[in-house]
């Protein structure tokens, strides 16, 4: 009985400590950008998710994915059929940021310092955003979340105490966050100063590309 719950124990720390290095030395989200769009033809969407590396070494991107969940119906399901996730690609510098955009993006900042355009990426307040790396396996885990993928609110989630906050908003991730977490409820907290997020007014994309962190030299 001993050794078996030496063996259980061992697995255990085994799994916790894999779990662990998989979030080590990741990258988190970094920014969310929920952009109202403008009414031409066609339409613009100003919509991306901005990614960083606060880490200390360059990130080949192709280690990672990002996913999307709509309308709570799971991550990477529209309208009940399977959608690919994006696969990232190139590399990211150390203190560097990736962007992801929207097709028929019309603001030039976004436009120019967007790496890779994704048509799934067309978030609406309440669809779940997933980053996720690849383990020594070789499978995708999910490392970082905003909203949650298999239950989602009629508008929009609440962050940082502000209602409806993951629309008509901007999203900017706290310079002190380093490492990336799948716990939504902590990270996005239940007012500002237990939030990882600080909550902006729509359409302000002037940290875009640009994140501060104080994650180490």
């Amino acid at each position: 009985m001993i050794m078996r719950n030496f063996c259980l124990a061992f697995v255990s720390v085994f799994i916790l400590g894999s779990v662990n290095l998989l979030h080590a030395q990741s990258l988190i989200i970094s920014e969310y950008c929920e952009y109202n769009h403008n009414a031409s033809e066609p339409p613009t969407f100003n919509h991306y998710i901005e990614l960083y590396n606060p880490t200390n070494k360059t990130v080949d991107m192709t280690h990672y994915q990002l996913w999307r969940a709509r309308d709570g119906g799971g991550w990477n399901i529209n309208n009940g059929e399977s959608v690919k996730p994006l696969d990232l690609t190139g590399t990211l510098a150390p203190k560097g940021t990736y962007v992801i955009t929207r097709p028929h993006s019309d603001e030039k900042p976004v436009t120019v310092k967007g790496q890779l355009s994704w048509k799934f990426l067309n978030i609406s307040g309440n669809d779940a955003i997933g980053l996720a790396k690849k383990n020594d396996s070789g499978e995708f885990l999910l490392i970082d979340v905003i909203g949650t993928p298999d239950k989602a609110p009629k508008t929009a989630w609440a962050v940082a105490g502000v209602v409806k906050a993951t629309k008509d908003h901007t999203l900017l991730r706290k310079p002190s966050v380093c490492a990336p977490t799948t716990d939504w409820a902590k990270s996005a907290g239940t007012d500002a100063e237990n939030s990882q997020w600080i909550v902006k007014e729509e359409n302000d994309i002037s940290n875009v590309s640009q994140h501060n962190a104080d994650c180490g030299k």
